[in-house]
């Protein structure tokens, strides 16, 4: 199939809010890398961006996955999109909302209606890139060469990447949002969450459910978590560990521009006098309070920040144009293992001049028991870094070695080989006469790190080259949730 422009889809399930963009991305003209053409997204263009929904719940407090997948069916129908027809994006389940019990089952039931090439859900990390890039930050940074802090504030999180000219330089998460207690129209308290409570407690304070509050104290506690995503965001104060879910370990110096997208992005951009319940507390929660705070406690500091546009959308739109990279289209691939979905990746790292098979093996028997991996049982990714000579005769001797492995230790196919430099197609050919009749995969071109999860598609075909490229569409995963 030739693919020079295909649809990619991204589905956020949030604390708050679902809501589904489509996106064209075109393959460009291909770079050449040591004379290997390479592939790279060259255009981005939304074609369809769904309306924001309150995302639905069981009593339980479980997701509801019927109702969820019925939002993505009315999306797909007003949309006019078809699941065949979807070669990459994402499903992300979010904030707070990860945490329940049945998140992962809904992202993988819909991952199965969305399309052939989606992610089941996204960690923490991953969740503060992809609002960034979809909040245009990166674009911004790479252009300015300046260092943006973009935060995310949703429903149960503050989502924050660092970019430095273009690049993630840091990643950290606050369990803290504006749905930290839910209230119903005469401002009862319905629900706190297990942070929220930890915030009251730092201040010495109690509610319950069922207690009404008074207006004047629902504002002291929108101040209170305000004051706290400030000091976290600036570094002015210390937020408090139980709320920190990824560690802000601040190593980025000085930052020049603070972005805010999100849920609570959008209601900071109100400015409105009126203090009825029916306008303070419009989706049942504290976002209103802790938006209008938090914008206060910026102004009123000095610091200047920008709203990100469609920031209630940012990762949404980050997870449906940027949640994946492309391989080089040095590959070698048994198209009939694919596509693959949440595979675990191992880093091996190898020294081609002295390391034997059996040194091998027994490194990765020691990486797969870190990791808790049963090979016998799954397909596993193994990351390679490669160290010493790359010449024709090293890489046999590798590709005998990783035969041996294989084998060794009952691996399940398709063997899976991913490698940092731009060897693939040579090491595969070399695999594939050690491996004659096996599932293989060997890519390269990508970047993961020890301990990602990563969901490899079908070939792309860019025809635009005398002869066609091709590469695998490959979004890498950190399926990691605080407990």
């Amino acid at each position: 199939m030739s693919t020079d422009v295909f649809l990619s889809v991204g589905i956020d399930i949030g604390t708050t809010t679902t809501h589904l963009t489509a996106s064209k991305l075109e393959l460009g003209n291909t770079s050449t890398y040591r004379q290997a053409p390479r592939l790279k997204i060259a255009r981005k263009e939304i074609v369809y961006s769904g309306p924001v929904h309150l995302t639905p719940l069981l009593d339980d407090g479980t997701i509801d996955a019927g109702g969820v997948a019925e939002i993505v069916r009315n999306d797909y129908l007003a949309a006019g999109l078809e699941p065949q027809k979807i070669r990459a994006g994402a499903v992300i389940v979010t904030g707070e909302t990860a945490k329940r019990r049945n998140a992962q089952q809904v992202a993988q039931a819909l991952a199965d209606l969305a399309g052939d090439f989606v992610v089941a859900g996204a960690g923490a990390n991953m969740e503060s890139v992809l609002a960034a890039r979809g909040a245009g930050a990166f674009a911004a940074s790479r252009m300015s060469g300046r260092t943006i802090l973009n935060a995310d504030i949703g429903g149960g999180t503050v989502n924050v990447a660092v970019i430095q000219s273009g690049e993630s330089a840091d990643t950290y998460t606050l369990a803290i949002g504006g749905r930290f207690m839910q209230l119903d129209a005469t401002a009862r308290v319905t629900h706190i969450t297990e942070p929220g409570k930890s915030l009251l407690a730092t201040r010495g304070i109690e509610v319950h459910p069922g207690e009404t509050l008074d207006v004047s104290f629902l504002w002291q506690l929108g101040e209170m978590a305000a004051e706290c995503i400030f000091d976290f965001l600036t570094k002015t104060g210390a937020a408090p560990d139980s709320l920190i879910v990824t560690g802000a370990t601040h190593a980025v110096g000085k930052i020049d521009d603070y972005w805010i997208s999100g849920g609570v992005a959008e209601l900071m951009r109100a400015d409105s006098d009126d203090e009825s319940l029916e306008t303070l507390i419009p989706y049942g929660d504290m976002g209103v309070f802790v938006a209008t705070s938090l914008k206060r406690r910026f102004e009123c500091a000095g610091v200047e920040f920008v709203v990100a546009n469609s920031a209630i959308r940012a990762t949404v739109i980050g997870a449906g144009m940027h949640a994946l990279q492309l391989s080089g289209s040095t590959i070698e691939t048994s198209d009939t293992a694919l596509p693959i979905r949440n595979l675990p990746l191992v880093r091996l790292s190898v020294n081609t001049e002295l390391d034997s098979a059996e040194q091998m093996i027994a490194r990765m028997k020691s990486q797969l028991a870190q990791h808790d991996l049963d090979w016998t049982k799954r397909a596993i990714g193994v990351y390679l870094q490669l160290n010493g000579e790359l010449g024709y005769q090293r890489l046999k001797k590798l590709s005998m070695e990783l035969a041996q492995m294989f084998k060794m230790l009952s691996a399940s196919q398709p063997y899976i080989t991913i490698v940092e430099h731009d060897v693939a197609a040579a090491l595969g050919m070399l695999l594939r006469q050690q491996l004659e009749g096996c599932q293989l995969i060997v890519i390269d071109g990508i970047e993961p790190e020890d301990g990602d999860y990563i969901d490899i598609g079908n070939p792309l075909v860019h025809s635009q080259l005398g002869s066609s490229a091709t590469a695998l569409p490959v979004v890498i995963k950190s399926l990691i949730f605080s407990q």
